[in-house]
């Protein structure tokens, strides 16, 4: 399934929604953070006044709450990326340091974006943060869409003294109360790629082509009505990991002399991070994606 279809299908099953999205945002004060485009609760209350229940029981219609949250932020300026097929295989093998902070996260280009996957059952995934209206939780949400046309909502629980890894562990131990014998595979492929591809997108070196393209955040329109969030007539497409996949793959054909002297070997991808700013005030990760080198080679 191709996120488009997703959007339309959406559409079609609740008239008015986007619509009806725009006045909850615009005709009261946002009390959610910026990051944010709103909450998964104005979205709940939406299906379920089309559906006219006060609470959603059945599975299908709990799906539609996250389709339409992860097709709503997206739809606006619908950035889609792909990234170099050498780099792609590269940054998901990347092992997730443990020491990553979630606040990189805060750093998606968008509201929501959706990444294309080389799985030959997923054809990609939308990711967007969620902050619960309720209780204030912060999570980092995927919804999967796989080939046969099914979709996949995974929650990340992330909050400002957790680590990737621990957010990993969190969501294996939340999904395992609703669902037992939850699929470790999901956790171990589809879903670690995933936030491997994200740490890519939001690190401070991403390579997009060309090398001065980036995308900015959407602003909303002011019209005669107030401001209107309108959507983009079409994927906006982003190209990540030229430069980087040339070095990969110069690495992979490379026949160059060896020094004898040290034995040759090859460091893996692997991301490196570092604190930045005063330890008294305000502090910035700053987090940038290293590609394989040879170690100890000759010219």
């Amino acid at each position: 399934m191709k996120p488009e279809k997703l959007l339309r299908d959406i559409s079609k099953r609740y008239p008015g929604c986007w619509k009806t999205a725009t006045d909850i945002i615009t005709d009261a004060p946002m009390d959610w953070p910026d990051w944010c485009f709103m909450p998964v609760a104005g979205w709940y209350a939406i299906v379920s006044n089309a559906l006219g229940v006060d609470s959603i029981s059945k599975l299908e219609d709990i799906q539609d709450v996250a389709v339409m949250a992860a097709t709503g932020a997206w739809r606006l300026g619908k950035d889609t990326y792909q990234i170099d097929p050498d780099v792609y295989d590269a940054v998901v093998s990347t092992r997730i340091d443990d020491a990553i902070p979630h606040d990189v996260f805060f750093r998606l280009p968008a509201w929501g974006i959706y990444v294309q996957m080389k799985n030959p059952d997923i054809d990609g995934f939308f990711a967007y943060i969620e902050c619960d209206a309720n209780t204030g939780q912060i999570e980092l949400r995927l919804l999967f869409l796989y080939e046969n046309e099914e979709v996949r909502s995974v929650p990340l629980h992330i909050g400002h003294n957790e680590t990737l890894q621990h957010s990993l562990d969190q969501m294996i131990d939340e999904a395992n109360k609703h669902v037992p014998g939850f699929p470790k595979m999901l956790v171990d492929d589809a879903v670690r790629d995933a936030v491997n591809l994200l740490l890519y997108i939001c690190s401070d070196n991403a390579d997009y082509s060309p090398s001065d393209a980036r995308p900015t955040k959407y602003k909303p329109a002011k019209t005669k009505k107030g401001f209107r969030f309108f959507e983009a007539d079409k994927p906006r497409i982003w190209e990540l990991g030229k430069e980087a996949s040339e070095t990969i793959r110069r690495l992979a054909t490379s026949t160059g002399g060896v020094d004898t002297s040290k034995r040759p070997h090859i460091r893996r991808a692997h991301w490196h991070g570092f604190w930045t700013g005063p330890r008294s005030g305000e502090r910035v990760f700053s987090l940038k994606w290293l590609a394989p080198i040879v170690v100890g080679a000759g010219e």
